[in-house]
């Protein structure tokens, strides 16, 4: 029962896989958009308090969303080794420093708007609770040279820890200025990183540090300390002068909008290591490096949200005075493109990393003017800017102009997604510099084109992602403004015009590809086309290809120019038709992935083989959850080096598609289907194929295997043979529906004992005397009295007409055992008075004189339908399975469902005749249900399925 209901669901949902996909499509035109769209024509500074208006809330809103969407890259796997690769140069641009990654601290996320916009009460009241029970240096746990004292609720420096640690964590107490006198770490001479993260700090005072020469990571974000003149004259750093390495100062400033703000350039110009400093972002100031003292600084981190505060909102001409910068990372600071200078960038030529994602009002044109700084950096290797546009902005183009300042750069990788580009001028992408190796512009609304032409220059090129994304967004709490500034019509817009060349051929006769383009990935970039007569550029090197999550229910081709592909992804597209010749030209395919769409139909109807006839070279095809119900033999015929087939989770019943070609074949996984058996053809095939070689893997997993006298020898073939390497503890096997964690082994033993051999009865048969064989045809005749009497009421029942439905002198006939009352005491009861039902039953409705089986042949064909009451009572009687015999043959007769199943009890096949359980696996069914607060229903839904004319086509 448990099998049937799940494929019948799965068969449901990809019936309505259509439309679901078109709503999320729908939907996701609007919930993909955030309301920080403030328009912004003038900016004031307040000078005090921390009031926030209602265009910081918005802002906010959309930094919360992009830490709980975390869409930085597609969740797509298709090319593993390669998303992995960029995972790692992502995330390493947060890690900058392992030997200090204990100082990686962040803000816990807000779980609610409000949380997000209040920002009154106390920081502390952000933080974990301590979860240790003892408080004091107690709390402290030591391993090694390291001594954790975090969330101890400490309010001093510990005294009594060992002079020999190299690495102190204090984070998360109740430490204050006053427990920071001078030289109060000099008991820890050795220390190599100190973490006081998450206290109630307010200064530091000159000395604090003396005594560790060896320390090289400070953490000191999340506190109170001001970053303001008293913290900028202070002497406090000088005794690190020589081993700091790593400083955190961010997290101290919530009102990045004071004016008494300043960056501390003259104390940190004593930390003539330093390499990595995080600090605040504070609006419109310049970050100088005094006395060029900071000369080994190349990573400054200044992102907001959960790594600190940073309100930069402008940056002024050469806004950072350090010329040795290689990474610089300020995302989420609130940067407006209207009060950025061109030349900001200007010092920082041997920059190599660029973050400055998330600042959603500085714009993508503004980006390309802020290059000019970087124009003819040979160094910058990667620019981020994820998420730089209102989400609610339309007629977001990349044009010539905004790409200007890029083709002496030496950039390999851009990352661009959220942005809501939707197309890009012709001849803009000739800009881009010849080193650039990777583009990722998933989650845009990019448009076909004819900017496509251009990808033909893009001849370093090897990524490009398209992908799109499902996923929902936070609702905004603001209206968008300005939203029309980018679009044509506004005098507020650039002038800007398309390029065309007036010789060019506007028909696309073949699309352009980057000559050494190996991997493109339009994951759920709802595209919808049929797939008909397409050419690429000649000589390309694509690999790999995923276009899954799109609409393409035509797959006609023929496609030609990707001779070299190796790897097709077309998972969840749709797709119910497949020519052909759409595979024609795919000579170097070698996997194929299919799965999770509507192919059931196309394959059934393709009986000479002819949609992967010309895959020679295919090792990999996944079929899965496409609703498949038969094969044909030469589904595969020209599959000679297939190793992988996967058609698990569909609806197969039998196996009668051939493999003997397949002599490279290592698995053939079938799991999840509605397979009984494998006949003997295909076993012997198996077989043929692992002559001489390791036999393949063959996954029968959750089928329901038919272990009865019918299917011994396969049984005995599937537990004794070696050749299918059938794991049963690694997967659950099924007798039927009851699993076999064991294996068969048991099963066997008792069909042997149970089962007679045909041989044996036939010899029997042949050495008794004429009069036995009378006796014994005679017995017989007795024996299957109600077996000729069936048969007899069924020839009959072959000649009679079929009753047109309001004919019908009964509604329903109820067959039920005499032992089950609840039949009598309120099933009819409730059929007849409640739903109005004209009811036959056994007993009080038949005539009296009348033999029972002319009876039974009676009430079935005089009644619309025939409701069978499974009990074990009802199996154990011989009437009852005598008149569900009868109602099935005046199904077939009718050509109209006739039963209908009330299980009054859980029973499993393993309790009924397999013509019973065959009838149930065909035929609707109900289930009374325990609780009474579901009984109403059950009533109404028993009602309309007695009402209901199911006809078999």
């Amino acid at each position: 029962m448990a099998g049937r209901e799940i494929t019948s669901e799965l068969g449901g949902r990809l019936s309505d896989l259509g439309h679901l996909v078109m709503l999320l499509a729908c939907l996701q035109s609007v919930s993909r958009s955030l309301g920080a769209c403030q328009g912004v024509e003038s900016m004031e500074i307040a000078t005090s308090g921390t009031e926030r208006g209602a265009a910081d809330l918005a802002y906010d809103t959309d930094r919360l969303d992009i830490l709980t969407r975390n869409t930085m890259l597609s969740s797509d796997q298709f090319s593993l080794l390669s998303t992995h690769k960029i995972s790692r140069e992502i995330s390493s641009e947060n890690k900058w420093f392992p030997e200090c990654s204990q100082c990686d601290e962040r803000l816990p996320p807000p779980k609610t708007f409000s949380t997000i916009a209040g920002h009154q009460s106390d920081q502390r009241s952000s933080q974990p609770k301590s979860m240790a029970a003892p408080g004091g240096e107690d709390c402290c746990k030591v391993n090694g040279t390291e001594a954790d004292c975090s969330h101890c609720d400490l309010t001093t420096i510990p005294s009594r820890l060992s002079p020999n640690i190299t690495r102190l964590l204090l984070g998360h107490n109740l430490i204050t200025d006053k427990s920071l006198s001078r030289g109060v770490f000099k008991r820890y001479g050795q220390l190599t990183l100190l973490s006081l993260s998450s206290n109630l700090i307010t200064s530091l005072s000159d000395g604090t540090f003396e005594g560790l020469p060896s320390l090289r990571c400070l953490c000191l974000q999340f506190n109170n300390i001001k970053m303001d003149d008293t913290l900028n004259s202070s002497l406090v750093f000088q005794p690190l002068a020589q081993s700091l390495v790593y400083l955190r100062l961010n997290g101290f400033n919530k009102n990045t909008t004071n004016i008494n703000l300043m960056y501390p350039s003259y104390a940190l110009s004593f930390l003539s290591k330093l390499k990595y400093l995080f600090i605040d972002g504070i609006p419109l100031a310049r970050f100088e490096n005094p006395r060029q003292k900071l000369r080994k600084l190349t990573h400054l981190g200044m992102a907001g949200f959960s790594y600190g505060y940073c309100n930069l909102t402008g940056l002024k001409s050469e806004a950072f005075e350090f010329d040795t910068l290689t990474h610089l990372d300020i995302s989420d600071c609130n940067l407006h493109g209207i009060h950025i200078d061109n030349s900001a960038f200007e010092n920082l030529q041997r920059l190599r990393s660029l973050k400055i994602s998330n600042n959603f009002q500085l714009g993508i044109q503004k980006v390309g003017d802020m290059m000019y700084g970087q124009r003819n950096n040979r160094n910058l290797k990667t620019l981020i800017m994820q998420r730089i546009n209102p989400r609610f902005s339309p007629c977001i183009v990349i044009y010539k102009s905004t790409l200007r300042y890029f083709k002496n750069t030496g950039l390999e990788r851009i990352y661009a997604m959220d942005n809501k580009i939707e197309t890009i001028e012709r001849g803009a992408l000739k800009m881009l510099p010849l080193t650039l190796k990777f583009i990722n512009l998933a989650n845009n609304k990019i448009i076909f084109g004819d900017y496509i032409k251009d990808l033909r220059e893009m001849k370093g090129l090897t990524h490009l992602k398209l992908d799109s994304s499902w996923k929902s967004h936070v609702f905004p709490h603001v209206y968008p403004t300005n939203v029309l500034s980018n679009c044509a019509g506004n005098n507020t817009l650039r002038s800007e015009t398309v390029s065309s060349d007036e010789d060019e051929d506007p028909y696309i006769k073949r699309i352009p590809l980057p000559p050494n383009l190996s991997e493109l990935s339009m994951y759920g970039n709802e595209m919808m086309y049929s797939l008909n007569n397409i050419s690429f550029s000649k000589h390309n090197k694509l690999k790999l290809v995923n276009i899954s999550l799109n609409i393409f229910q035509y797959l006609d081709g023929p496609i030609k120019g990707l001779e070299q592909l190796q790897s097709l992804k077309m998972e969840l597209c749709l797709i119910q038709n497949i020519s052909c010749r759409f595979f024609e030209y795919f000579y170097g395919l070698q996997n194929l992935s299919l799965s999770k769409n509507l192919l059931a139909q196309i394959l059934h109807r393709d009986h000479e083989g002819c949609i992967f006839k010309n895959l020679k070279r295919l090792t990999s095809l996944d079929l899965a959850l496409n609703d498949i119900y038969l094969l044909n033999p030469k589904s595969f015929k020209n599959l000679i080096s297939l190793q992988y087939l996967d058609i698990s989770q569909n609806r197969l019943q039998q196996i009668n598609f051939s493999i003997s070609h397949m002599a490279n074949l290592k698995t053939l996984d079938l799991q999840k289907n509605q397979i009984q058996s494998l006949s003997r053809e295909t076993r012997r095939e198996i077989e043929k194929i692992s002559e001489g070689r390791e036999p393949p893997l063959v996954n029968l997993s959750f089928n329901p295997i038919s272990c009865d006298c019918e299917n011994l020898e396969f049984l005995e073939w599937f537990t004794d043979t070696h050749v299918a390497h059938f794991n049963f503890r690694g997967a659950p096997y099924f007798c039927g529906m009851e699993q076999q964690p064991n294996g068969y082994r048991d099963v066997i033993v008792l069909l042997r004992r149970k089962c007679i051999k045909q041989e044996a009865l036939f010899a029997v048969v042949t050495s008794a005397t004429m009069i036995a064989v009378l006796a014994i045809a005679a017995v017989l005749a007795y024996r299957f009295r109600w077996t000729l009497r069936y048969w007899y009421h069924a020839a009959r029942l072959k000649l009679q007409p079929v009753v047109s439905p309001e004919d019908f002198e009964f509604d329903v006939f109820v067959s039920y055992s005499d032992e089950d009352d609840f039949v009598e005491e309120e099933l009819i009861p409730r059929l007849q008075n409640e739903f109005n039902f004209r009811v036959m039953m056994h007993g009080l409705c038949f005539p009296a004189g009348a033999h029972i089986t002319d009876s039974i042949h009676t009430a079935v064909t005089t009644s619309r339908k025939t409701l069978v009451v499974i009990t074990k009572n009802m199996l154990r009687s011989h009437w009852c399975n005598y008149e569900l015999m009868m109602a099935r043959r005046e199904t077939i007769r009718r050509g109209q469902q006739v039963l209908v199943f009330l299980f009054l009890e859980d029973l499993t096949y393993s309790e009924m005749t397999s013509n019973i359980a065959s009838y149930i696996r065909e035929s609707t069914y109900i289930t009374y249900p325990p609780e009474p607060r579901y009984r109403g229903a059950f009533w109404r839904k028993l009602a309309d399925d007695l009402r209901a004319d199911v006809t078999f086509t």
